[in-house]
């Protein structure tokens, strides 16, 4: 009987199961980038605006492969080399939107640097699974998933 609570009680979050999954694989993300950017500046020597090129498209492909195997498995979407370039773009346009709003928080709204760059990262965030969602993985006539907004 206590399974079954659980399990209802679980029921609404399998909603939010892909997004849980696309936050956690960022997360990995973050550890990934952390590191390539460590081993860069501290073994290479590389200054780090340098290093956070590497870094940053280490961890890009690194998220794309277990959102590709794990977050958006059996999605139906194009060609892996197509969801590639889509993810890469998508990605590349999150950093673009972190940089902008890390900007103004910091710059205009006054906010601490770590507090500006969770709510920057958090913005971008919801930019990548959107599209990521709705343009990578999504198959050819096929609707937005439902926890997209409708288009």
């Amino acid at each position: 009987m206590q399974i079954q609570t659980i399990s209802a009680a679980l029921a609404p979050l399998r909603r939010f199961e892909r997004v849980m999954r696309f936050g956690l694989v960022g997360l990995s993300g973050l550890l990934v980038n952390s590191a390539v950017l460590w081993l860069c500046v501290h073994s290479l020597g590389w200054p780090a605006p340098l290093a956070s090129i590497p870094a940053t498209e280490t961890a890009i492909l690194s998220n794309f492969v277990l959102n590709d195997r794990w977050t958006f498995a059996g999605a139906g979407a194009p060609g892996i080399w197509a969801r590639l370039l889509r993810f890469n773009s998508v990605a590349l346009g999150g950093m673009l939107i972190t940089a902008l709003l890390l900007g103004a928080l910091t710059g205009y709204a006054q906010l601490p640097l770590l507090a500006a760059n969770v709510l920057a990262v958090a913005g971008a965030m919801a930019w990548n699974y959107l599209a990521n969602a709705r343009w990578t993985w999504r198959a050819p006539g096929v609707a937005a998933p439902p926890e997209c907004p409708p288009e």
